[in-house]
């Protein structure tokens, strides 16, 4: 069995896979990059001006139809550090934030807490308003690094995401010898 990859692109670009009987195309919203191993979409989003934790927040729900991101792995690190990368952005927000409440850190999509990135750089106390978010540029000490801010913290750039909408059609593919 043939596995062809094409790239489809009517209203955006969207990559799509089809074997002999199956046609599965993968979509993102404007402007969001498909991380394939999470099937989650992302947007790195560079702000007209440096904006705080909690704007960042309301643009992801209000303007980019996402919310501030979580990031689970290594590999999906790696994915948003390109990003970055390629945006030639140093730092921005990501969706973890203190809850007071339960006095430690939740991921604002209300994701599982399940990957730390190797930081240790808690708040002193679980009441501190504290607010995550990655560094890809000149001053992380190894890039992908993660750092805390407050609520008066302003970065330039933040990550929101969304899942994939899978769209799977039944096709016939004929050969014309």
């Amino acid at each position: 069995m043939r596995l062809y990859t094409i790239i489809f692109c009517i209203f955006g670009c969207y990559l799509v896979a089809a074997d002999h009987s199956n046609l599965t195309i993968i979509l993102c919203p404007d402007g969001y990059r498909h991380f394939r191993q999470t099937d989650i979409c992302f947007k790195l989003v560079r702000a007209d001006a440096d904006v705080s934790a909690l704007e960042a927040r309301r643009a992801c729900i209000r303007s980019h139809d996402g919310v501030l991101s979580s990031v689970h792995g290594l590999a999906e690190n790696d994915f948003v550090l390109e990003l970055a990368r390629e945006m030639g952005i140093d730092s921005f927000w990501l969706g973890g934030y203190v809850d007071a409440k339960v006095g430690g850190w939740k991921w604002y999509d209300d994701s599982q807490n399940d990957f730390e990135n190797n930081w240790t750089d808690q708040p002193r106390n679980g009441t501190e308003k504290a607010y995550l978010y990655m560094l890809s540029g000149k001053a992380a000490s190894f890039f992908g690094d993660w750092a805390i801010g407050d609520d008066r913290a302003r970065l330039p750039a933040f990550l929101c995401r969304t899942p994939s909408m899978t769209k799977l059609f039944q096709v016939s593919i004929v050969y014309n010898h």
